[in-house]
C-alpha cells in the first residue's frame, strides 16, 4: 500500500479559516432552528387564555351532567332496597302471626318468625358495608326489630334497648306514602338525645309494609352515603364540585370542615344570587372572579319538590394562570430547541476535530501502558500522515515492552518457586518439631515417674538429694519440651482451642495455688483481685487462660527475690455476646530494661544474658504467651522498670452465657466455691473392698443427698447392676474375686448393641502418668486417684451430671505440712473440713484393723507376695485418707518391694507397717476417746 506523503500543516492562517467556518456553520444552524419556534410560540400564547376557559367550561358542564347522572342513579336505587325488605315473606309472615292474635301457647311460632326477620336484616346489613341500621317499626312508631351494623359486622339490638321513633320525620312521611312508594331523606348527622352516634351523615330510606291494603309496619334503613362521597372524591374536574340541600346546607365541599353544614357553612351565603337563580330556573351564576354551573337531583317521593343542588364552581383566574403556565412552557420549549440546536451545531463542528481527539486519546492510553493502541488511518491528508506515524511508534514501543515483560515473568517464576520451597521447609520444620517434642515427651514421663517412685522408697539423705536434683532437672526439661510442642503445634496450625463454660474465680485460684509452693520457698506474698463487675462464668478455653497465667506467674516467681506477686482482673469491654477482660500480673522483681521490652516476646529471646545465668530460662515462655493470647483474640505487653519490678498486661475475649436475671442473681450469690446439695439425687454403686474407702466414699456421696449401694468386689457389683439400674458406678481397680478392669469389660459387653451406657469412674491408688489412659482404654469413663478428695469427687459427678450441684463446703482447711503420725488438718483438707465424716473414717479404720493385721501376717507366713502387694496397695490409699503420712510412706515402700520381687525385704517392710499401725492407733483421737 502506498503511504501518503507527509505534509507540513502548521499554517496559522489555515487554522483561523477553519475555525471561522465552524463558527459560521453553528450560527446559521441555530438561526434556522430557533426563529420558526419563536414565531409559532407567540401565536399559541395569544390564543391560549380564551381557549383554556372555553375548553374548561365545556369540560365542566359535561362533568356536571355526568355527576348529576351518577348521583341521581344512586338515589334511584335506594327505594328498591327498602321496598325489597318490606315485601319479603319473613316480614309479611311476622306481621300475619302478630295480627292472628294466637294464644300464648304459640309464642314459639311468633319468636321463630321474629328470628327469621332478624336473620334477614343481619344478612342484609353485613352484605352492605354502608348500612348502619335496619329497623322494623310498628304503626305506632315503636321499634319492633333493630339491627346495628359497623364495618360489616351486624348485631341484633336487645328488646329492652328498642326505642320509640314516632316523632321522626321519616316515619311520619312513610305513613303518607302510597303502596309501592319509598321515602328517601336528605343527609344529616346521626344524633340521638343530643349525642352524635356516627360521624358519618345518614340517609334514611323508609318503606311502608302493606298487608291486606293497610300499612302494618315501616321498614327503615339508615345508610351512610360513603359510596356516593367516595365517587365524587375520585372526580377531579377543573373546578370544585359542590353538593347541598335546598336549605343551603353543604353535603359535599372541597373543604371537609364545611361538609354536613359544619361551622355554619351554607351555599347561599357563599353565593347570595344562587337562591333567586334556583327559583327562576337558571343554571349559571357568577360572583367576582368565580362562576358556577348548577343543577338539581330529585329525591323520593318525586311528587314533592325535594331535591339537592349540585354545582361546579370555576375560578377564572385559574385560566389566566394556565395561560401563563402555557407561556412558560413555550419559552422553555424555545430554550430547549436552542440548546438542541447548539448541541447539534457543536456535534457537527466537532466532526472536524474528531481525528485530533482520537489521536490525543490514543496517546493517553499509550502513556498508561496500553501499547496495543492504534488509530485508524481514514484520511489521505496531513491527519492521515500523523495517524500513520503514531501507529508505527506504538508498534515499536509494544515490541520493547513485550521483551521487558518476558524477562520480568522469568524472574518472578524463579522467586515464586523459591518462596514455595521456603514455605515447604518451614512446614516440614514445624511438623518435625511437633513430632519430635511428642516423641521426647513419652520417655520423659517415664523418667519423672520412676524418679517419683524411687523417692518414695527408703533412701539415704545424699541419694534423696541427688534424686530430687534429677527430678527437678527432668521437670525443667519437660517444661521446655512442652513449650516447644505448643509452639510447634501453633506454627503448624494444629493447636485446638476448646470452648466450654468455666467459673473465672476458680480458674484464677487454681493458678494461684499452683504457684504457692515456689513462692513460699522464697517467702513471697501472693494475692489476687477480681473486679466486682466481672461475670461469674464465661465461655472459652480455661486451659488456655491458665497456661498463660501459669507462665507469667512462673516468670514472676523466678525473677522476684522479695516482696510479692499480685494478679488483677478487670472488665475492659462488654457486649451482649462477649466480654473483653484485662489481666495484670505484677511482681517486685528485677525488672526489664526498656530496650528489651519489645523483644522478650520473640522466640528464644531473653532480656539479659546475665539474668539468664542467674535465674535460668530458655526464651520460650513469653513467646508462647504471645501466641496463646492471640488465640484468645487479645494482646500482651509489659511495663517495667529495672530494679522496681514488672507488670505484664494481656487482654482476652470470652463469650457470655444467656441467662435470666434470676439465674444471674443466684449465680452471683453462690459463685465462690459453691458445692450445693444436688438438685437431683443419683443412684450410685460403689465397688470397693476396703472398709475405710467404703465409708469415705459413701459418706461423701450420702452427704450430698445421693443414694449409695456398696459392693465389696467386682462380681458383686455385676450382680447388683443386673438387679437395679444405677446412674453412676465408682469402680475400684484392685479387688478380690474380680478386679475393676474385668468388671467394666463385662459391663461394656452386656451393653453392646443396646442404647444403654452406665457411667463408670475408676478409683485407684495408682497415680502414675498413663494410669488414666489405661483406665479409659479398659472402658472406664473417667478416673479418680486415691486418696479421694471431696472436691475432685463432686467435680467429676457434675461433669457427667450437670443438673446436679453439691453442698457448700466449710472454710477450707490447710494441711499443717509437718511429718506427723496423724495430720488431722491434711485429712480434713481432703474432705473440705467435714469433721464428722473424718471421725467415721477413723472408726472404720479401727474396725478393719484386726482383719488387716491378720492379712499381712498370713501373707508373710505363707510367703504370699500377691496378697502382701494387694494389702499394701489398699493400705496406701487408706493411710492417705485418714491423714497417716508415715504409714502411707511405709505402705508405698512395701508395695514397691512386693511388685519388684524383693522377697528378702518383705519381712522388714511388714515390721515397718506394723510399727506405723501401732503409732497411728496411739495417735488417733477416736481411739484415745474410746
Amino acid at each position: 500500500m502506498k503511504q501518503p506523503e507527509l505534509k507540513n500543516f502548521n499554517s496559522a492562517e489555515n487554522y483561523v479559516s477553519r475555525s471561522s467556518l465552524r463558527n459560521q456553520y453553528i450560527l446559521i444552524l441555530m438561526a434556522i432552528s430557533i426563529l420558526p419556534t419563536i414565531l409559532m410560540g407567540g401565536l399559541l400564547i395569544r390564543r391560549s387564555e380564551v381557549q383554556f376557559e372555553k375548553d374548561a367550561y365545556e369540560n365542566g358542564i359535561n362533568i356536571l351532567r355526568q355527576v348529576q347522572s351518577d348521583v341521581q342513579r344512586y338515589i334511584n336505587k335506594l327505594p328498591s332496597e327498602a321496598l325489597m325488605l318490606a315485601r319479603t315473606y319473613q316480614v309479611l309472615d311476622l306481621i300475619k302471626d302478630r295480627d292472628a292474635q294466637k294464644p300464648s301457647a304459640d309464642e314459639v311460632t311468633m319468636n321463630s318468625s321474629k328470628e327469621d326477620v332478624q336473620a334477614l336484616f343481619t344478612a342484609y346489613a353485613e352484605s352492605h358495608y354502608d348500612v348502619r341500621q335496619v329497623r322494623l317499626l310498628d304503626t305506632s312508631g315503636h321499634e319492633w326489630i333493630r339491627v346495628n351494623s359497623l364495618n360489616g359486622t351486624a348485631q341484633v339490638v336487645p328488646e329492652h334497648q328498642l326505642q320509640d321513633k314516632s316523632e321522626r320525620y321519616y316515619f311520619k312521611e312513610a305513613l303518607k306514602l302510597r303502596n309501592g312508594e319509598s321515602y328517601v331523606s336528605s343527609m344529616d348527622l346521626n344524633v340521638e338525645n343530643g349525642v352524635m352516634l356516627y360521624d358519618d351523615p345518614m340517609l334514611r330510606i323508609a318503606a311502608p309494609v302493606w298487608v291486606d291494603g293497610l300499612v302494618q309496619a315501616v321498614v327503615v334503613i339508615n345508610k351512610t352515603p360513603l359510596e356516593l362521597i367516595e365517587h365524587i372524591d375520585r372526580i377531579k374536574p377543573m373546578g370544585s364540585l359542590l353538593l347541598a340541600d335546598l336549605s343551603g346546607r353543604y353535603f359535599y365541599h372541597p373543604d371537609p370542615s364545611k361538609r354536613w353544614g359544619r361551622q355554619g357553612a351554607n351555599i347561599y351565603e357563599d353565593w347570595p344570587q344562587l337562591r333567586n337563580a334556583v327559583d327562576s330556573g337558571e343554571t349559571n351564576v357568577r360572583s367576582g372572579d368565580s362562576s358556577m354551573f348548577f343543577t338539581e337531583v330529585k329525591l323520593f317521593p318525586s311528587r314533592a319538590r325535594r331535591s339537592w343542588l349540585l354545582g361546579l364552581e370555576f375560578d377564572r383566574s385559574v385560566f389566566s394562570a394556565k395561560a401563563e403556565d402555557f407561556t412558560v412552557v413555550i419559552i422553555v420549549l424555545i430554550v430547549g430547541v436552542g440548546i438542541i440546536a447548539l448541541l447539534t451545531a457543536l456535534v457537527m463542528a466537532s466532526y472536524l476535530s474528531r481525528p485530533v481527539t482520537a489521536l490525543a486519546n490514543a496517546a493517553h492510553r499509550l502513556r498508561q501502558g496500553d501499547f496495543s493502541t492504534r488509530v485508524p488511518v481514514e484520511r489521505n491528508n496531513e491527519l492521515g500522515d500523523l495517524e500513520l506515524a503514531f501507529n508505527q511508534m506504538a508498534g515499536e514501543l509494544q515490541e520493547h515492552t513485550d521483551h521487558l515483560e518476558s524477562m520480568v515473568y522469568e524472574r518472578t517464576e524463579e522467586l515464586l518457586q523459591a518462596n514455595i520451597a521456603a514455605e515447604a521447609a518451614s512446614r516440614a520444620k514445624s511438623e518435625f518439631l511437633a513430632n519430635m517434642s511428642h516423641e521426647i515427651n513419652t520417655p520423659m514421663n517415664g523418667v519423672i515417674g520412676m524418679a517419683e517412685l524411687l523417692m518414695e522408697t527408703g533412701m539415704t539423705g545424699e541419694q534423696r538429694e541427688y534424686m530430687e536434683m534429677l527430678k527437678d532437672s527432668a521437670d525443667s526439661l519437660m517444661m521446655i519440651i512442652n513449650d516447644i510442642l505448643d509452639l510447634s503445634k501453633i506454627e503448624a496450625g494444629k493447636f485446638e482451642v476448646e470452648e466450654s463454660v468455666f467459673v473465672l474465680r476458680d480458674c484464677i485460684e487454681e493458678v494461684m495455688k499452683a504457684g504457692e509452693v515456689e513462692s513460699l520457698k522464697k517467702g513471697l506474698e501472693l494475692n489476687y483481685d477480681l473486679a466486682p463487675e466481672l461475670p461469674v462464668s464465661v465461655v472459652g478455653d480455661a486451659g488456655l487462660l491458665k497456661q498463660v497465667l501459669n507462665k507469667l506467674m512462673e516468670n514472676a516467681v523466678k525473677f522476684t527475690d522479695k516482696g510479692g506477686i499480685s494478679v488483677h482482673v478487670s472488665l475492659q469491654e462488654r457486649t451482649c455476646e462477649e466480654v473483653a477482660l484485662l489481666f495484670r500480673v505484677t511482681d517486685t522483681g528485677i525488672g526489664i530494661a526498656k530496650d528489651y521490652q519489645t523483644m522478650i516476646f520473640d522466640v528464644f529471646t531473653q532480656a539479659d544474658s546475665s539474668s539468664t545465668r542467674k535465674y535460668g530460662g530458655n526464651g520460650l515462655g513469653l513467646s508462647l504467651c504471645f501466641q496463646l493470647v492471640g488465640m484468645m483474640n487479645g494482646k500482651i505487653w509489659v511495663e517495667s522498670e529495672v530494679g522496681k519490678g514488672s507488670t505484664f498486661f494481656f487482654t482476652a475475649h470470652f463469650g457470655l452465657l444467656h441467662e435470666t436475671e434470676d439465674e444471674k442473681a443466684a449465680e452471683s450469690e453462690h459463685a465462690q466455691d459453691i458445692l450445693q446439695i444436688s438438685k437431683k439425687s443419683l443412684d450410685i454403686l460403689v465397688a470397693e473392698d476396703n472398709l475405710v474407702n467404703q465409708r469415705l466414699t459413701a459418706g461423701l456421696l450420702q452427704g450430698a443427698g445421693h443414694r449409695v449401694t456398696i459392693a465389696s468386689n467386682g462380681r458383686a457389683a455385676l450382680d447388683m447392676i443386673g438387679q437395679q439400674d444405677y446412674d453412676l458406678v465408682f469402680m475400684d481397680i484392685q479387688m478380690p474375686e474380680m478386679d475393676g478392669y474385668e468388671a467394666v469389660r463385662i459391663i461394656r459387653e452386656q451393653e453392646s448393641g443396646t442404647e444403654r451406657h452406665i457411667t463408670v469412674i475408676a478409683l485407684t491408688a495408682h497415680a502414675m502418668k498413663g494410669d488414666r489412659e489405661r483406665c479409659i482404654e479398659a472402658g472406664m469413663d473417667d478416673y479418680l486417684p486415691k486418696p479421694l478428695r471431696k472436691r475432685e469427687l463432686f467435680e467429676v459427678i457434675e461433669k457427667y451430671f450437670p443438673d446436679t450441684v453439691q453442698e457448700q463446703p466449710s472454710e477450707p482447711v490447710q494441711s499443717s505440712g509437718k511429718n506427723e503420725v496423724i495430720d488431722r488438718d491434711g485429712a480434713l483438707a481432703l474432705l473440705d473440713g467435714d469433721e464428722e465424716l473424718l471421725e467415721q473414717i477413723w472408726e472404720a479404720f479401727i474396725e478393719d484393723l484386726p482383719r488387716r493385721r491378720e492379712a499381712f501376717k498370713k501373707s508373710v507366713e505363707n510367703n504370699d507376695i500377691v496378697l502382701f502387694e494387694r494389702e499394701a496397695h489398699s493400705l496406701k490409699s487408706v493411710a492417705g485418707s485418714i491423714g497417716a503420712g508415715l504409714l502411707r510412706e511405709a505402705a508405698i515402700q512395701a508395695e514397691f518391694m512386693a511388685r519388684n520381687g524383693m522377697f528378702e525385704k518383705i519381712s522388714y517392710a511388714h515390721n515397718d507397717i506394723m510399727r506405723e499401725l501401732d503409732s497411728v492407733m496411739n495417735s488417733l483421737p477416736v481411739f484415745q476417746r474410746g
